[in-house]
């Protein structure tokens, strides 16, 4: 010991030293782990213009005390969405004050998992390549929290049969208001599938994915008598999708069809407006096909294969897609972040944006 100071020799400087820094970084981890985790899944990663584009968000709290996020008037808390695009712009909110945790209560070590229709909330009516993350506030933390990001591409479809249709109306005097419904062909990240559309000059009142598009085959569109349109699609061998949407895109009737003696055809009554199909014969569930899980007022084509035998089978339950987090991945920490920016709106809105509903 000299002046009351220890002199460390070479080789115990050697292998103290390293000890050091090492306790110095698990220090520093420790200080700047997150208390709320944060993460965002997506089933797909591929829309079509104007699709409900759902994204699944996981949070966790690990600040050890319930966090309440407030109400839509008095908020304490807030999710929010940087999504830019591949060009530079930043997407932005519809509604400035709108906030998906509105009212959301979350204990201490508490897991929620919150679906949101991202272009409910944010403009992303344009095409394009889309980066999203999703980020996490609270008044009571220090920081705000950031999840993974995910890779979204945004395109149109291509009509393949387009057709204008006006609105039933009880007056005899009044202006007749029309609608489009298109057949539009979309490649998403597998294959080209078909997708029906209904818009008008300023609102897109929906639009939804029909099935698979199969060389040699053309679905039939038409519109009835009500204003309602029929969509009839093969989607596997001898097996037929029939639809019926409303004016507002609400699927009001899902049959299925078997091609058995005869091909099942989309027909209309030219006298009545009737439009039907005729021939082949109805898919029975549990015979020629079963569903996946336990929606069965209406299944995708991607949820269903139809089957040999006479009993039931478990569905296989693919995805298209993806990109996302899940599992217990899906409550990682999050490292603290800044804030985003906004810019101007783009194209038409989606009627489920403004809440409306055609109810005439």
């Amino acid at each position: 010991m000299r002046n009351g100071s220890f002199l460390l020799s070479a080789g115990k400087a050697n292998w103290l030293l390293p000890l050091l820094v090492l306790v110095a970084l698990r220090s520093l981890s420790a200080i700047a782990q997150p208390v709320i985790g944060i993460a965002l899944e997506s089933d797909l990663n591929r829309y079509v213009r104007y699709e409900l584009m759902q994204v699944t968000v996981t949070i966790r709290n690990y600040s050890g005390n319930s966090l309440s996020f407030g109400t839509e008037t008095s908020q304490h808390g807030q999710l929010e969405f940087l999504i830019e695009s591949d060009g530079g712009f930043q997407a932005p909110k519809l509604d400035p004050k709108a906030n998906p945790v509105a009212d959301l209560i979350l204990s201490a070590g508490e897991t929620r998992r919150l679906t949101i229709g991202l272009n409910q909330v944010y403009d992303m009516q344009r095409e394009g390549i889309f980066t999203v993350s999703a980020q996490i506030g609270h008044e009571r933390l220090p920081n705000d929290y950031r999840s993974n990001s995910l890779t979204i591409e945004i395109r149109d479809g291509v009509p393949v049969w387009t057709r204008t249709f006006g609105l039933p109306s009880g007056s005899k005097t009044e202006a007749i208001q029309t609608r489009t419904a298109s057949l539009l062909l979309f490649h998403n990240s597998e294959r080209d599938i078909y997708c029906l559309r209904i818009e008008d000059d300023t609102m897109v009142y929906g639009i939804t994915r029909l099935g698979p598009r199969i060389g040699g085959t053309v679905p039939a569109c038409d519109v009835d008598a009500m204003s309602n349109i029929h969509t009839f699609i093969q989607v596997r061998s001898r097996f037929y999708s029939y639809r019926v949407y409303d004016r507002n895109a609400k699927l009001v009737q899902d049959k299925y069809y078997m091609a058995e003696e005869s091909l099942p055809q989309l027909t209309r009554d030219s006298d009545v407006g009737r439009v039907m199909v005729v021939g082949g014969r109805p898919a029975v569930p549990g015979v020629d096909f079963h569903y996946a899980g336990e929606r069965q007022d209406s299944v995708a084509w991607d949820e269903f294969r139809p089957i040999a035998s006479s009993a039931p089978e478990t569905a296989d339950g693919r995805k298209e897609g993806g990109g996302g987090v899940g599992g217990d991945k899906a409550a990682l920490p999050s490292p603290p972040v800044g804030e985003g920016k906004g810019r101007s709106r783009w194209g038409k809105f989606l009627n489920v944006f403004r809440g409306k509903e055609d109810k005439r």
